[in-house]
């Protein structure tokens, strides 16, 4: 199946979607209780666009997940490299410790962040920085545990250094996975944050949904959920845009011919 026909289906399935919402929405009694139609919605986002301040509070949640992933990145990348170069035992106990400290929920983590923290955007940032730490770190360590050893090997007898290894072998072979743990990192910062913002915040989208569902405003609250569906998709949009032009290359189906 081609590229455009990929897309050709997909676009067709959620105008299907759509459209089967703004059917069932049409069956009596559905309009006025929990389903409006997808129509009603479309022309409720143009409303809360011009009349409240909708774009302010989308501003401060993308601010807010793009901090979680960049620092969820700067600290993954670094730790997922140790993990995956770290001799035989050490990294079996590295790898047990970090996969402990993965199952950490990060909202049990709120209530202990809060004492040091207080309640603000640092500890916001800190519950996303958590949750989208662990996906880099094992797509990294996981990059590098996949490296072919004899291009290692290939590249001391060469007179290769660390350093020189290191930035010419190690990093562009893991780049993919890098990137691939940065996407689902994405896709985590922003489940995570509708909680965060319901949990102790007064802006962004998670407020909003909150503040709509206290006072059974409906309409309002399907349309704030789907700019969050909307802003999900554009930001995997974005960063797969990025991966392909900062990395072009493919490694799918890359065999270690060391295994062999």
């Amino acid at each position: 199946m081609t590229k455009r026909t990929k897309r050709t289906v997909s676009a067709a399935i959620i105008a299907l979607f759509f459209g089967l919402w703004e059917l069932a929405a049409g069956f009596e009694g559905a309009r006025s209780a929990l389903l409006p139609p997808f129509s009603r919605v479309l022309v409720n986002l143009y409303v809360l666009f011009r009349t409240r301040s909708l774009a302010v509070h989308i501003g401060i949640s993308l601010y807010r997940v793009s901090a979680g992933i960049v620092l969820g990145a700067l600290f993954g990348v670094p730790l997922g490299f140790l993990l995956g170069t770290a001799r035989e035992k050490l990294g079996v106990c590295l790898g047990a410790l970090w996969g402990l400290l993965a199952q950490v929920n990060p909202f049990l983590l709120y209530h202990v962040l809060i004492s040091f923290l207080g309640i603000g955007e640092t500890v916001k940032i800190s519950i996303l920085s958590w949750g989208c730490l662990w996906p880099v770190v094992f797509n990294t360590a996981g990059g590098v545990e996949n490296i072919d050893r004899t291009l290692l090997k290939a590249g001391r007898a060469f007179g290769g250094g660390k350093g020189s290894l290191f930035f010419t072998i190690l990093l562009p072979a893991t780049a993919p996975r890098i990137c691939g743990g940065i996407r689902i990192a994405a896709g985590y910062a922003l489940l995570m944050l509708t909680a965060s913002e319901i949990l102790g915040a007064r802006s962004g989208l998670g407020w909003l949904v909150l503040t709509e569902q206290v006072y059974f405003r409906i309409v309002n609250l399907f349309s704030i959920v789907l700019i969050t569906a909307l802003l999900g998709v554009s930001l995997d949009a974005c960063l797969a845009f990025i991966q392909k032009k900062l990395i072009p290359y493919e490694l799918e189906g890359y065999v270690n011919s060391s295994e062999n």
